[in-house]
């Protein structure tokens, strides 16, 4: 067999000894593989066997095999270069920023698309163009000093200029810039930002900020921040000024030295609010520079981070320390005005007891003469005089009122009384004059009105008496009706009446119904008065009104009438089946009144009073009535008389010497409760002498005081015969409900012994 040969192919050049170009030629490619299958072959093809040729062919028809495979490898790494190359590419374009590079010589190498964008030129125009010359001349100092340190020390480089576009229009842009060695030359890569919108909003914001810092300054109150542990961080000149600290004094300074001692407390309870996110008003001194408290009003806020951690407090301070003065000033001054009130009250009261003391014995005196023989004429003049003094005596109590009503003394006494024999009682009081001048008084009460409620029944009075007296002065012809109607509840729960007084009067023009409830107002203001009065009584009646929680509004018609609608909050009063009974009987009786007169029995009366006038006045009331008088002239003689002799009754004027008549009251209830406890008798009752009070003062402060000290009712100067009777009366009737009807002693007065 032939020697078998093993068919070695020559070494590979290496690309350096035969390049080759990308993508090869085809004919170029077909004359190499034809020279490298030459040098393979062997010169003695023609020797070799045909299994030898046979193995050659397989060989070679597996080179084969193995170079398709290589191609299609090949080829598949060139479609993915290609692939790669285009996704950088459009990366390398469509990036949102530009990049370009430059030479040594600044001018342009590459650039994407996105700068031929923010040029707003095409990219052959931007090829080999000197990149400063777009850039404003201005800012070309800025580009070439950092191009100068990029290239001597290498780093990054980042600035800022204005650059030209296309248009010549301007914008911001942020230049990032890099170095990098091109074979033997350096190049500038740039990667360019358009950061026009971001300096507009930073120039927006130095701006606010500037205006934020100008209105801080220049505030008119003072602004601080503290940080958590207290201490100043921002003080405006404006708090600088108020606290008198320059600001490298304040900031820093714990805020604690600023807060007096005793209010210590108050800054520990604010500061654990605010640490728990509530904001608070509150008004606090700080301690000045020269060591002198400063009263401020201080607005707190908390501040908290992004995870809500509290890190301190910003607050607006505002210097009340004038303020603070002014209200001191003025508390002084309310404090002497109040002192002067209160002289002025005790002067008016003790006046109105002095005028009222003689007024009365002048009363009492032609009330004794009204008695005798007169003629016609004696007696016109002698009741002209009564009504005289009586609406002197009226004016007085008005004045007294009033005073007291402005100086807020007067309390409002709860007890329970019916409605209905109240309104009927004060309209038989106005029945006889109403009949004298010729018009008709009615009366008419909602027959739903509860049989008794619980209010203040003296003031109640005292406003229909005042209305319902005005109605029938100024109406001359027609009619005045008092009318009270049940008003739904509130919801309170609280009982309501409207009370309606109206006349057919000569009622009131609309400019003066605004000034009519002021105090020495009336509606007729001429020199020529056809009615009489101060123009006191309807604002009493207002400020009653006022005081007891109700409402008053005025209708009237000038030439037609006038009326008057009053509405009141009341109690409904618990009542027994029994009173029931007796209400009923009451309400359905024109005629209520008693015959006073007509005594039960004599009685001896204790008339304690140091005025002879009224001594003689009370004992033509009380003598010609059946009773006995002993007088005593002030309180030490009555404590006297009682202790020798027995008596039914005393009647004791408040203002007397020696001892007035308060004292009196008191010694008295005291001798009686230990008179009872020395008994020590079960069966045993404590003998208790009934007591009215006599006095010209008539508001709640006084009756209370009177009765507290042991009177069981009160009077006032000048005296009406039939009230003093009628009192007197009931006070001796056991039936007649008053104190004196039980004889055994207060559970609140023995409880004090």
């Amino acid at each position: 067999m032939p020697k078998s040969h093993r068919v070695v192919g020559p070494a590979r050049k290496s690309l350096d000894e035969e390049p080759l170009t990308w993508p090869p030629n085809p004919e170029e490619l077909r004359r190499k593989a034809m020279e490298r299958l030459h040098q393979s072959t062997p010169h003695n093809f023609e020797a070799l066997s045909p299994d030898e040729i046979s193995r050659l062919l397989h060989e070679l028809h597996v080179h084969q095999i193995e170079l398709e495979i290589q191609n299609e490898e090949l080829r598949d790494a060139q479609n993915a270069l290609e692939a790669s190359r285009a996704r950088y590419f459009d990366l390398y374009d469509l990036a949102p920023v530009g990049y370009c590079t430059l030479n040594d010589r600044n001018m342009v190498l590459e650039a994407n698309l996105t700068t031929t964008q923010l040029l707003g030129i095409p990219r052959s125009e931007l090829i080999q163009r000197p990149f400063p010359r777009f850039i404003l001349l201005e800012d070309h100092p800025q580009f070439y000093v950092h191009r100068q340190r990029l290239f001597e020390s290498g780093s990054r480089q980042v600035f800022e200029v204005r650059m030209f576009r296309g248009d010549q229009s301007t914008f911001w842009a942020r230049l990032e810039g890099t170095r990098r060695q091109d074979g033997s030359s350096q190049v500038f890569r740039l990667v360019i930002s358009d950061i026009t919108e971001q300096r507009d909003i930073e120039d927006k914001l130095r701006e606010s900020e500037h205006r934020y810092r100008i209105i801080v300054e220049t505030a008119n109150e003072g602004i601080w921040v503290w940080n958590a542990d207290e201490r100043i961080t921002f003080a405006n000149e404006t708090l600088q000024k108020m606290l008198g600290y320059p600001s490298e004094e304040l900031l820093g300074k714990y805020i604690g030295d600023l807060i007096l001692a005793d209010e210590w407390q108050d800054h520990l309870a604010s500061r654990q609010l605010r640490r728990r996110g509530r904001s608070e008003s509150y008004e606090r001194r700080f301690l000045h520079r020269d060591g002198h408290p400063v009263w401020t009003r201080v607005s707190a806020t908390p501040m908290f981070d992004a995870e809500g951690i509290f890190i301190g407090s910003f607050a607006m301070v505002s210097d009340i320390t004038s303020l603070k003065q002014a209200e001191n000033e003025l508390l002084q001054a309310m404090q002497r005005t109040e002192a002067a009130n209160q002289v002025k009250n005790e002067f008016v009261a003790n006046m109105s007891h002095e005028i009222q003391t003689p007024l009365n014995g002048i009363i009492g005196m032609m009330q004794i003469l009204m008695t005798t023989d007169l003629d016609e004429q004696q007696r016109k003049y002698v009741t002209n005089a009564v009504v005289s003094a009586n609406r002197l005596g009226r004016l007085l109590v008005d004045i007294l009122d009033l005073s007291r009503i402005e100086t807020g003394k007067v309390e409002l006494q709860q007890k329970r009384f019916n409605p209905v024999e109240l309104g009927r009682s004060v309209c038989e009081i106005f029945a006889s004059t109403a009949r004298t001048k010729g018009i008709t008084l009615g009366c008419r009460l909602d027959p739903t009105l509860p049989a008794w409620i619980v209010g203040d029944e003296a003031r109640l009075v005292q406003i229909l008496f005042n209305l319902l007296g005005n109605a029938v002065k100024f109406t001359a012809k027609g009619h005045v009706e008092l009318e009270a109607h049940l008003l739904p509840s509130t919801d309170k729960g609280d009982l309501r009446i409207l009370f309606s007084i109206s006349d057919t009067g000569i009622g009131i023009p609309d400019e003066k119904l605004e000034r009519l409830l002021e105090a020495f107002t009336q509606a007729e203001e001429s020199y020529t008065r056809f009615y009489q009065g101060a123009g006191l009584g309807l604002t009493i009646v207002r400020r009653l009104v006022a005081l007891m929680q109700g409402n008053i509004s005025i209708e009237s018609v000038p030439g037609k009438g006038t009326t008057f609608h009053v509405a009141l909050p009341f109690t409904a009063a618990a009542i027994s089946s029994e009173e029931q009974e007796v209400a009923v009987a009451v309400n359905g009786k024109a005629d209520s009144g008693r015959d006073f007169l007509n005594t039960s029995r004599t009685l001896t009366v204790l008339v304690a009073e140091d005025e002879p006038l009224n001594q003689l006045s009370l004992r033509k009331i009380l003598e010609p009535a059946g009773h006995q008088i002993v007088v005593a002239e002030n309180g030490q003689q009555v404590l006297s008389l009682l202790s020798t002799q027995d008596v039914d009754a005393v009647l004791m004027d408040l203002q007397m010497p020696v001892m007035d008549g308060l004292e009196a009251i008191r010694e008295i209830r005291r001798l009686e409760r230990e008179r009872y406890l020395r008994l020590r008798d079960p069966q045993a009752t404590l003998r208790h002498i009934p007591i009215i009070a006599v006095t010209a003062h008539t508001l709640n402060v006084d009756r209370k005081t009177v009765l507290d000290a042991g009177a069981d009712d009160f009077l006032v100067k000048p005296i009406e015969p039939l009230c003093l009777l009628a009192l007197l009366h009931d006070l001796d009737d056991p039936q007649a409900g008053s104190h004196a009807k039980d004889n055994t002693p207060h559970a609140e007065s023995l409880d004090k012994t």
